[in-house]
Parts: structure tokens; sequence; C-alpha cells
């Protein structure tokens, strides 16, 4: 590194992870419900396709751009200042997120397989050769190039301990499914646990962006999405230097500081891979505003915008929530899962024993 260069600071995951053993996890239960396993299940799309929409629900255009031109659902606009403007078409409503399911009859527990297909990347500036830090704008720019690493043991153990963070993030609440309409005599002590078992497995070439369960990891991206996750979120901005006040000799008072000084961290995004794991396990954004993939059943029908009026259900996904897994991540708190977030999974128990089940923890 130059030594004219600003250190980056680094800022740690703070929250502690519970130490969750999948295998470990059992149930209980007195019904004689067998196992079954279902392949390559497609759930259910939650997300939406929309207009990107302000946080006030009017259209929010951005700078214009001719790669733009790719979308031909997106809107333009010439502003007062002769200036075009993209109002950019947000397409999220794809049903191909696929899982294997399994009930284990005798560990009574209800699993949901998500095997992903990693490749250890880096974003290459072709001009240059140079490696660059990832941003969603250069997905279809022919500009950059995504590259795999030549990797080495500490790899795979970085990916291994990647691995068994979002695992644990995931079933840290220890949700279980329990007979809705028992009439055991002293109450019901079924307990079918439910879990997430997510795999990730090297692969030594880019991810196929037709396939959803392959991904490019990289060291450092702005923007995560599902197809490529990092290791690292970068955060960058503008932020007022410290103020100091001074009296000279003749009593004048001097303020120093107090410039805008641009600043950037590399935050620890163990949050942020698991909220895009959440994606791939089907579920949608609980923001909108910056092209969130928001819920469809806030979107306009008629305008295709974000209803941002629309009463929030009390136990349904969100619009826009802070804290929860599926809103933005923090980095020093463990992220809120609802018990809402086991819907799509109870309804897939309850098609298959035709029993009425509730989530609980």
């Amino acid at each position: 590194m130059d030594s004219t260069q600003k250190k980056i600071e680094i800022i740690p995951y703070t929250a502690t992870i519970p130490s969750i053993d999948l295998k470990k996890i059992e149930g209980h239960t007195c019904s004689q419900i067998p196992s079954f396993t279902i392949k390559n299940h497609v759930l259910e799309e939650l997300s939406a396709d929309y207009y990107q929409t302000k946080a006030d629900g009017t259209p929010d255009y951005v700078e214009y751009s001719a790669e733009d031109e790719k979308n031909e659902d997106n809107q333009y606009i010439v502003d007062e200042t002769g200036v075009k403007k993209t109002l950019p078409f947000l397409a999220y409503k794809y049903a191909n997120n696929i899982v294997d399911i399994t009930f284990d009859a005798d560990k009574n527990t209800f699993t949901a397989y998500l095997n992903l297909k990693v490749c250890l990347a880096e974003m290459v500036e072709i001009a240059t050769g140079n490696v660059v830090t990832y941003t969603d704008r250069m997905l279809d720019n022919k500009n950059f190039e995504v590259r795999a690493k030549n990797t080495t043991p500490q790899d795979q153990a970085n990916l291994d301990k990647l691995q068994s963070q979002i695992n644990s993030v995931l079933n840290k609440d220890g949700y279980y499914f329990s007979p809705k309409n028992c009439e055991k005599e002293g109450g019901c002590t079924c307990k079918i646990y439910f879990v997430f078992n997510m795999s990730m497995t090297q692969k030594n070439t880019v991810a196929d962006r037709y396939i959803r369960a392959e991904i490019n990891l990289l060291e450092l991206s702005e923007r995560q999405n599902t197809k490529f996750w990092a290791f690292y979120s970068v955060l960058k901005g503008e932020k007022s230097s410290p103020v100091r006040i001074s009296v000279d000799a003749s009593g004048t008072v001097i303020t120093h500081g107090g410039e805008l000084q641009k600043f950037e961290y590399h935050e620890e995004a163990i949050n942020v891979s698991a909220h895009e794991c959440g994606h791939l396990y089907g579920y949608p954004d609980e923001y909108f505003v910056k092209g969130g993939a928001v819920h469809t059943m806030y979107i306009d029908k008629k305008t295709l915008l974000v209803d941002v009026k629309m009463a929030e259900p009390p136990n349904d996904w969100k619009r826009d929530i802070t804290g929860n897994l599926m809103n933005r991540a923090s980095p020093n708190k463990l992220p809120v899962m609802p018990e809402y977030y086991l819907n799509v999974y109870k309804n897939i128990f309850e098609q298959k024993t035709k029993l009425l089940w509730e989530i609980k923890k």
C-alpha cells in the first residue's frame, strides 16, 4: 500500500452469533407422520416487479445511462433543465428459487436445504487489469468482467466459516411447528423444528448468471445481490471533520475544522450475506427505497409504484421496517426474523400432512 494512502477502517461483526450444530437439532412428535423428501421444490415468488419509487410514493428517476436502453420497460423523461433521466423498472418476480425439503420422522425436523455453488472471484476493470470494488452497475458493463481467483486452503476455511455463520444466524430463533388443534390431555408436546441448511461448495469458474443457486463471492462490494456476495461491504460518504474553537491573542474566535471529508469503511458482511441467502429461500425485501425487492402486495396495479399508504398487515411481510433480516443489515446486531418468515414452509408442511400447524419458538 502507498505510504501516503490512508488506512481504511474495518468494522467487525460484533453481535454474538449462537453456535448451532444443525446435526443435533431434534424435535418431538406423538403423531405417525412418515418421513418425506421434496426435491427441487420451486418456491412461491413473493417479490414484485415495479417502477423504482421514492419514500413518498412518487417515481424515483435516476441519471440516464445508455445501458438503461437494454431494459425495454424503463421509462424516460427530460427534466426542466433538459437532462434526460430514467425511471428504472425493477424486475424481481421470477419463480426460480429452488430448495430441497426433508421431513425426518426420527429427528422430527423439517429442513429446507439450499445448495450453493460458490466461485471465489474478483471484479476486474478490463482496460487496466485492476481489481475493483463491485457495484451493481457493473453487472452488464462491458468495461468490467468477473474472474475466478486462484484459491488457497485459507479461502476454503473462510468459506466454511461463512457458511456456519449464516446457518447460525438463520436458525438462531429455534422455530418449530406445533399442531394447531391438538386435543391431547395436558397440552401438546409436539415440536417439529424447522432448520435452514445452506451449504456452499466451491466451483472454479464464475457463476452462471442464469442459475440462481450459483454465486460469485468477492472480497469487497458496495452493494450485494443474490449473484454477487462479499466478505466485506464498502461504505462510502462524506462527513464533517471535528470542529475545534480557539481564541487568538487579539481575542478573535477562530473555528477550525467542519469541512466535508470523504470516508470509506469496510464492514464485515455476515448479516448482508444472510440477507441475500434469505432471498434464495424465497423471501422479499422489507424495504423499497433505492430498489428493494419488496413484497408484491405493496404494488399499485395501475401505476406499478409502491403504495406507501397501504396499511401493513400485522403478521406479514413489511414494506419497510428497521432491524429485520430482509431490511438493511446492521453489523452489530443479530437480525430479527419474525414468525411470518416461516409461513411459506408451514404451508408446505400443511399440504403434505393434511394437518394445521402453528409456528412457535
